[in-house]
């Protein structure tokens, strides 16, 4: 890049001098432009021109000189604005049998300024989640059995062993049992449940002592 501008200055060096080596006289400079823009920075220009003599060769071609220098007009330009980064995925409003959740962002990247364009497009998502089959909550259902060793599910119509608390399998018929487990996603496939990771680490630590232990 450097090199072409040293070419271009050389050329441009040169060819004033070929021009001054003529007979003839430069004209006033011209009256300064205006800004060649309406906010922000611009550039300003002005010209003079060199107006050769008749020699016996004829008249030479006149060469214009420019001169520029930079402008602010000291009016900011609109900006338009830019969507953010999506935030996370909101709670399900339902545990089973269907529900929604939504997703945020916002037009802060950069926010519209000076009449800019506000973003195109919603500010949330919303997608399905949580589509599997609520279990039917079982007749009659003998609420003295829950005491300090049961669950009792959100709705306190029934209630279900703590062993059944977050065992990557609905027990409560409104879906409770699996609320709040660990990781909470809005499809089955990516929810974990905190005693299923739980079982998992503990496996995991069970192996690496035997291992310790046989050699």
């Amino acid at each position: 890049m450097m090199y072409n501008y040293v070419t271009q200055a050389i050329f441009l060096l040169l060819e004033v001098l070929h021009v001054l080596a003529q007979e003839g006289e430069w004209t006033k400079w011209s009256q300064w432009s205006g800004c060649s823009v309406t906010c922000g920075y611009g550039v300003q220009k002005r010209q003079k021109t060199w107006q050769p003599r008749v020699t016996g060769s004829g008249v030479e071609e006149p060469f214009k000189y420019e001169d520029i220098i930079e402008c602010i007009t000291n009016v900011p330009c609109p900006r338009d604005g830019v969507w953010g980064y999506w935030g996370a995925w909101s709670e399900c409003t339902k545990m089973c049998d269907g529900g929604t959740t939504k997703r945020m962002r916002e037009c802060n990247s950069p926010s519209p300024e000076n009449g800019g364009k506000d973003c195109e497009g919603k500010e949330f998502a919303e997608t399905t989640c949580n589509d599997w089959k609520c279990p039917e909550l079982p007749p009659n259902f003998d609420m003295s059995q829950c005491n300090e060793t049961t669950y009792m599910c959100l709705d306190s119509r029934q209630c279900v062993p703590t062993p059944r608390r977050c065992d990557n399998q609905l027990h409560c018929h409104d879906g409770s049992d699996e609320h709040n487990c660990a990781y909470y996603w809005p499809n089955k496939a990516s929810r974990i449940c905190a005693s299923e990771l739980m079982r998992w680490l503990l496996a995991l630590t069970l192996v690496k002592i035997l291992r310790q232990l046989v050699s």
